[in-house]
């Protein structure tokens, strides 16, 4: 649990910022996402990574799930 400030302004949809401040604060390596604010917007992206936080798709985050699977079972 992390306290957001709720001062965090840097997306368009400022619901999305309290989710950008949580992953901030609360240390995340991944933000998973299907929405489009979030994961279509290379400033976001560029903004979050020198502080650790990665956005990805859903459909991305499974495909390297799938990929360290086939990694961990020697077919990667």
């Amino acid at each position: 649990m992390v306290a957001v400030s709720g001062k965090l302004q840097i997306c368009r949809d400022r619901d999305d910022d309290v989710v950008l401040e949580t992953a901030l604060l609360g240390n995340a390596e991944l933000l998973v996402t299907r929405d489009e604010d979030l994961s279509r917007v290379p400033e976001l992206a560029e903004a979050l990574a020198p502080r650790g936080v990665s956005i990805l798709t859903v459909r991305h985050f499974l495909d390297l799930l799938e990929a360290d699977g086939d990694d961990r079972l020697g077919a990667g």
